[in-house]
């Protein structure tokens, strides 16, 4: 700052008032900066809590699928066991599916392999359905096989493609 003899007054030099405008640029522009990246941190922020959400619910349909597996097996063994914890695992699966149909709407490739599950458990419930009316040893030991070649479908070629696909295009 200078005083010039005929002012009293002091005066900014034009370099200090260049300089206070390049510091006065450099805060807006930081300011800028800082409010996108608080919002680019909250996008993803929020799309991260979803696709975990959805890998959750895959995770939940599988689990429930092969618990489903496993009380159809100890039916399969012992046809005099009642079905309900057959019905109870049936249900549970079916409330994951429309969960994770719930959680994965922008997921086609979820969507479908969600689709393709309840396609499965449809055939599964028919196959299902003579042992609910007699279920006898003879009937339990020819639906094994076709039981156990559902499920392994089921879970090689329906859940575990959507798990790859997630990895390899970071789709969850």
């Amino acid at each position: 700052m200078t005083a010039s003899a005929s002012s009293p007054r002091w005066r900014l030099a034009p370099w200090q008032i260049g300089l206070g405008s390049l510091w006065a640029l450099v805060i807006v522009a930081l300011e800028i900066f800082v409010v996108v990246t608080y919002f680019a941190t909250q996008r993803a922020s929020q799309a991260f809590a979803v696709d975990l959400d959805v890998q959750t619910d895959l995770v939940n349909v599988q689990r429930h699928a092969f618990l489903l597996r496993v009380e159809t097996g100890k039916v399969l063994n012992n046809p005099s066991l009642p079905l309900t914890e057959i019905d109870k695992q049936r249900a549970v699966l079916s409330a994951q599916l429309n969960i994770l149909r719930g959680q994965a709407a922008t997921k086609s490739e979820v969507l479908q392999a969600a689709q393709a599950t309840e396609d499965t458990l449809q055939a599964y419930d028919a196959l299902m359905a003579p042992m609910r009316q007699t279920p006898t040893t003879e009937l339990a030991l020819s639906l094994r096989p076709q039981v156990e070649k559902l499920f392994a479908s089921l879970d090689l070629e329906i859940l575990k493609p959507v798990y790859d696909l997630a990895a390899a295009l970071s789709i969850l």
